[in-house]
């Protein structure tokens, strides 16, 4: 009978030792968003100290852009990094083209609300693009990057122009 008793207390120990690491671990992902990235929310005067600018957010050239993320311990976003926030937010990007047809997917976009609140709650506020690091091949003076409020990627943006920026945490 001690036996089985201490059988049974082993187990219930070890069911809540298991649950109890279980739930540290969903805390752990709370801490990231969806995509397992941790995003890093650029504070105004690390944006200006950087070269960037700060209105809605922090906005800043491409050289700059890579600069403020080193700062913060961080990396700019690459293109597949920023592509998955989108998707798994439940849109699929359309690639820049003013064409007509475009335009309603666009739309669509901006009109369906469960992907315009998923984007923002992961700290993507603003109606303009944001930067990637990765660099169009065909023109290295180009950078892709994304505008999230119309689910459109871009591939042809000079770098010296100024996008929105969000770095990613390079520290576990």
């Amino acid at each position: 009978m001690k036996i089985w008793f201490f059988i049974v207390l082993l187990v219930v120990v070890n069911f809540s030792i298991g649950c109890e690491n279980k739930t540290s671990n969903e805390n752990k992902k709370k801490a990231l968003n969806q995509t397992g990235t941790k995003w890093i929310t650029l504070s105004k005067n690390t944006c200006e100290d950087n070269g960037g600018r700060f209105i809605y957010g922090c906005e800043a050239n491409w050289e700059d852009a890579k600069k403020i993320c080193k700062n913060v311990n961080g990396k700019l976003a690459n293109i597949h990094e920023l592509r998955k926030v989108a998707i798994d937010c439940g849109v699929d990007l359309v690639t820049q083209v003013y064409i007509k047809e475009n335009h309603s997917e666009w739309d669509k976009n901006k009109k369906n609300i469960s992907y315009q609140s998923c984007y923002k709650k992961q700290g993507f506020i603003s109606e303009n693009y944001y930067w990637s690091s990765t660099v169009h091949l065909e023109a290295p003076s180009s950078a892709w990057n994304i505008n999230f409020h119309i689910g459109n990627q871009y591939f042809r943006y000079n770098k010296l122009n100024y996008s929105y920026v969000r770095c990613i945490s390079i520290l576990n």
